[in-house]
């Protein structure tokens, strides 16, 4: 007997309303990078459905906008789920027009990597706190099936909620190579290279399954992060997308994949759009990039999305033959645009297949990871009853010494970090805080000989540390002149400075940004104990004509150091440089990296930086503004 037609709707009614969602974090608006923003969700409820019902949440693409998706909403709800569409506000079609308008000056956000995925799971919260509060609500949504699907740079979302990781140093060499690819894909990934530094884990374990079309993503996640995928994934491709190449960003990333069951849907003449019906999800954008067929994707997509929930949302095996390729060839008879299903894929088969050699490995060499500690961290902190920590001295607000004591930012966190092992890890040792002093000389040292566990202060997080990696992070700086208020002709940064003399820590990445940017300029090197105070003496003495520093240090100091402030200025008004402040750890035990960061985000960890660095925050908030967007 035929199968029913999935692509039809199905037999619930349906109410929609609109919700705002008010979320705290950090990101860039069409206003700017704002704090406390506000976005609009889209949310379709079927009618006459007895209990609570599966949970759809869709990510729309880069310049397009939630309607575009209301032919699958519609669709979804018809058969009986839950659908919600947030608008990624950062990455929206306003956004884009504005941006070509002239009216802003960056086309997407690093910071939107970050933000898209962290949007999804705040309004997941939000959905248990009104099935919690509301009994509307509670009859209505099944949190335990959440499924997530992407469109475009949507499908970079939903892929970070499943687990893949963006890769750094991968990101940096796939964006850094010359070879010249016609893909859009890439260069928008290619954003996130400003990102600083650092693991992002967002995964959200309450999505179940994923449906990822025309995916965005290869560069960012790479197959380290792409194998982290643990869950059912669906992706949808067309084989003449030239916005996001097949090859590329389609067929690699599949390879990539871990997971099962995987599936790859393939519209042969397809293009990046080819999913959605004729007038939705084109914005602006030129009809030749549009292609035909649309009437018949859509209606193949709205079939494969209702049988890729309910086998693997829904657990329900009479929707898997719509997953075959034995159906899709059946259903692609005599029609213009054919459909593959495909579950296996190597690179042997996508190079015997492509005219030439791709412009890319299908699979790259795999990137070398650290060996294992003899003791992890956590244990040896059970055997000995000890959190061995370094903390600065020389570095107000993060840690200094007044007539208090050892005082700042670090000594502070050190003692909550201490509280809170206690308490969350069962420990059943009375913990003792074991600190020792450090320098720009020996931070790293510290940790990598395990004499500390590790390293608080202003710590630039960066790659290539040998034996380090850094924690979440928990500032951002930057790298200005320090010059005194009779130099203002003297000292300017737009010159080369020629003769100008200029002090500068030894060792540090000032040193290296001085050197490489200013050679003209006569470098004085402050180094030792109290290496940064001299150099500010030597500022308001005359004795040097600038003093090159991260300004929070700079401006910590001249404060301690009792000068008056006034007779000083920072020049240029925006940084030179961008530095982003993390923990220093070690490299070879996540399980302590990954209680560190969940203590930086606890409630605990935030008290703590309000505390002491909560007065800094505009002035932070201004600096990551800038610095992700220059």
């Amino acid at each position: 007997a035929a199968l029913p037609d999935l692509s039809q709707p199905g037999s619930y009614g349906f109410s929609r309303r609109t919700i705002t969602v008010t979320n705290p974090a950090l990101r860039q608006t069409s206003q700017g990078l704002t704090v406390n923003y506000d976005f609009d969700v889209d949310v379709y409820l079927p009618e006459g459905r007895t209990g609570p019902a599966p949970i759809v949440i869709i990510s729309h693409g880069f310049g397009a906008v939630k309607e575009d998706f209301v032919f699958l909403s519609e669709h979804l709800v018809s058969h009986g789920y839950v659908v919600l569409v947030p608008d990624h506000v950062g990455s929206d079609l306003t956004y884009r027009r504005q941006f070509l308008g002239g009216r802003l000056n960056t086309l997407l956000s690093p910071i939107e990597f970050i933000n898209r995925p962290q949007e999804i799971s705040f309004l997941i919260d939000e959905l248990e706190q009104l099935v919690v509060s509301d009994p509307d609500w509670s009859g209505r949504l099944d949190l335990d099936r959440i499924a997530a699907i992407g469109d475009s740079l949507g499908s970079s979302t939903v892929l970070a909620l499943a687990g893949a990781t963006i890769q750094p140093s991968r990101l940096v060499d796939t964006c850094d190579r010359e070879t010249v690819t016609l893909n859009f894909a890439r260069y928008l990934e290619c954003r996130a290279r400003y990102l600083p530094p650092k693991d992002y884990d967002l995964t959200d374990s309450r999505i179940k399954a994923v449906i990822a079309a025309h995916n965005m993503g290869a560069a960012l996640y790479g197959p380290e992060g792409m194998s982290q995928i643990n869950r059912p994934i669906l992706m949808v491709a067309g084989d003449n997308d030239i916005v996001s190449p097949v090859v590329t960003e389609q067929f690699a990333p599949f390879i990539w994949l871990q997971a099962e069951p995987r599936y790859l849907a393939l519209l042969q003449r397809g293009t990046h759009f080819s999913s959605k019906p004729p007038g939705k999800g084109s914005g602006d954008v030129p009809d030749i990039l549009m292609g035909g067929n649309r009437d018949v994707g859509a209606r193949y997509y709205k079939g494969l999305t209702v049988a890729f929930l309910g086998a693997h949302l829904q657990g329900q095996s009479q929707y898997l033959p719509y997953l075959s390729a034995a159906y899709a060839k059946a259903l692609s008879q005599d029609q213009p645009m054919v459909m593959d299903v495909i579950t296996r894929l190597t690179a042997e088969q996508v190079n015997a297949a492509y005219e030439g050699t791709p412009p890319v490995a299908i699979v790259p060499p795999p990137v070398a990871s650290s060996p294992p500690r003899a003791e992890a961290i956590l244990t040896a902190i059970q055997r000995t009853g000890e959190l061995r920590v370094a903390l600065r001295r020389d570095a107000a607000p993060f840690g200094f010494v007044d007539d208090r004591g050892w005082t700042g930012y670090c000594s502070a966190l050190a003692l909550a970090l201490k509280d809170y092992l206690q308490a969350n890890l069962s420990l059943s040792v009375s913990l003792e805080l074991v600190e020792l002093p450090s320098s720009l000389e020996n931070r790293f040292d510290l940790v990598r000989e395990g004499q500390v566990y590790l390293e608080c202060g202003p710590n630039s997080v960066r790659e290539g540390v040998e034996g380090i990696e850094f924690s979440n992070l928990f500032f951002a700086s930057g790298s200005r002149f320090l010059t005194s208020s009779s130099q203002d002709s003297t000292v300017n940064p737009a010159l080369p400075l020629a003769g100008v003399a200029v002090g500068v820590l030894a060792n540090t990445t000032n040193e290296s940004f001085l050197r490489e940017n200013y050679p003209a300029a006569t470098l004085i090197r402050f180094s030792g104990p109290g290496a940064r105070n001299a150099a500010i003496q030597a500022v308001h003495t005359g004795e040097i004509e600038a003093f090159l520093g991260d300004d929070i240090l700079t401006y910590g100091a001249v404060l301690q150091s009792g000068l008056p402030s006034l007779s000083f200025r920072f020049v240029p008004e925006l940084p030179l440089t961008c530095e982003y402040y993390g923990l220093a750890l070690p490299n070879n035990d996540p399980a302590w990296a990954a209680t560190v960061n969940a203590f930086l985000d606890s409630q605990t960890g935030e008290a703590v930086w309000q505390s002491w660095l909560g007065e800094f925050a505009p002035y932070a908030v201004d600096t990551l503004a800038y610095c992700l967007n220059r």
